[in-house]
């Protein structure tokens, strides 16, 4: 009877260690695009501020003149 225990408890021990690796990549991928999207988001938000201190600064230099 113990023998047999053994053996179910080494199986369940890998079923779990697979799930759990399948888990960290799952996690790992899902961090990984989080920061990817977020980098995007941080670059379209830079260039839409450096495009509105551009129009103003050719509004004020056109006032300017």
């Amino acid at each position: 009877m113990s023998a047999l225990m053994g053996v179910m408890l080494r199986k369940s021990i890998s079923f779990f260690q697979k799930v759990s690796f399948c888990l960290m990549d799952a996690f790992s991928l899902w961090v990984s695009a989080f920061r990817y999207n977020s980098s995007l988001h941080s670059q379209h938000s830079t260039a839409a501020i450096f495009r509105r201190y551009s129009l103003l600064s050719s509004l004020a230099a056109l006032r300017d003149r």
